[in-house]
């Protein structure tokens, strides 16, 4: 090793004596430090550093299972209002309760994430009472309608989703086209339709509701006698509500169940696609027997280690910006409170409004969602799962 050579390659002059001059080591020192200074100006976006040593704002993070195109508007808006950064994490909607437990735990005693932003408010409520959120007062908390939120303050809902009928009108004659879930058991449509996987997301919550009205307004047996007239219709599993879409819109299904949200989305895309939103009762005269609606949530999480910043980003996802921000958005969400909402905001109200929704409690649909699900699972099959021939 040669050690007349600089750290950086270059050679130190020498006195007459063989050692070096004073002034040629400070001439030396500084050619080193104007080179080590110019790698580090190079290495420095590499390693996402500022000129004071990296972002130094707040941090809040947030675990999302919503739609990433439209919460990211969302996430911007918090930011540059508050000049809070959201460490944000997104998870697809499917994702199991027990799964979303086991990321939501770190190896240590506080979560992965301060706050939890879910597509689904059932879904919320079961990691609630599990004990992973945490009660939250606050201003905006607290001045939540007592229906939306829970009473111990651990969920907040808000802007949903109905449950829909989408269709290719080219291929659905006037007649066919459906109002009611029951009207996918007619004989026209053996063959022709599709739905989600029974078994998470939005459908899971949907089956469940079916189950629930159906038990206490019409007969018990009567969810399990829609499911055999599915059956019989040889009803197509997919993975998701967006895949019956796609589905539809190449033609491989004429119609299916799926969500407003995804319904809208490919409306935005330019695919030829109508949908209802659909009744549980036919008869429309019927008050509360219409269409169900989910909503997503927003929750503490239990143990986070920024709690004030937290109650700042639930505070800001319950205000009215965020409900226009996701109404507008091309997968919109049904607003729950249209009444703080902007004049200007009618005609998109109008595009996305229930006017009968389903009358179901929460705890009701839960009580009936895994059994709903599951008995879909047995007789129509599921994503992974052929279904049973007719004959089992």
């Amino acid at each position: 090793m040669d050690l007349t050579r600089s750290p950086a390659g270059g050679a130190l002059p020498r006195s007459g004596s063989g050692a070096p001059t004073p002034r040629a080591c400070v001439a030396a020192s500084r050619r080193v430090l104007r080179t080590v200074l110019a790698a580090l100006a190079t290495l420095t976006p590499l390693l996402g550093l500022g000129a004071c040593g990296g972002d130094e704002r707040e941090r809040v993070a947030v675990l999302i299972t919503a739609d990433e195109a439209a919460a990211r508007p969302v996430l911007a808006a918090f930011e540059r209002a508050t000049g809070i950064r959201v460490d944000a994490t997104f998870v697809p909607e499917a994702t199991d309760t027990a799964t979303l437990l086991g990321l939501l735990r770190s190896p240590g005693d506080r979560p992965r994430a301060d706050v939890l932003w879910s597509a689904d408010l059932l879904q919320t409520i079961r990691l609630a009472e599990s004990g992973a959120a945490a009660p939250l007062r606050s201003a905006a908390a607290d001045a939540w309608p007592p229906a939306l939120r829970d009473p111990e303050g651990r969920w907040f809902a808000f802007a949903a989703r109905a449950g829909v009928i989408a269709y290719a009108p080219e291929r659905v004659a006037e007649h066919e086209v459906p109002t009611a879930w029951t009207d996918l058991v007619r004989d026209w449509w053996r063959g022709r339709i599709a739905m989600p996987d029974p078994r998470a997301g939005m459908t899971a919550g949907q089956l469940g509701a079916m189950k629930a009205y159906w038990d206490r307004e019409f007969m018990p047996g009567y969810y399990g006698a829609f499911l055999e007239g599915l059956r019989e219709n040889e009803i197509r599993v997919l993975p998701t509500g967006s895949a019956v879409i796609e589905a539809i819109a190449s033609g491989e299904a004429d119609a299916g169940m799926t969500d407003s949200a995804a319904l809208r989305a490919a409306q935005a895309r330019g695919v030829a696609i109508a949908g209802v939103a659909a009744r549980h009762d036919p008869d429309e005269a019927t008050g509360g027997g219409g269409a169900f609606l989910l909503p997503s949530a927003v929750a503490l999480l239990a143990g986070s280690s920024s709690p004030a910043l937290a109650a700042r980003f639930i505070d800001f996802m319950l205000s009215p910006e965020v409900e226009l921000l996701l109404l507008e958005a091309s997968a919109p969400r049904i607003p729950l409170r249209p009444d703080r909402l902007p004049a200007s905001a009618a005609t998109l109200l109008d595009g996305v409004a229930v006017a009968d929704p389903l009358r179901a409690r929460a705890s009701a649909v839960l009580e009936q969602m895994e059994s709903a699900s599951a008995a879909a699972t047995r007789l129509l099959g599921s994503e992974r799962t052929p279904p049973p021939s007719p004959d089992r």
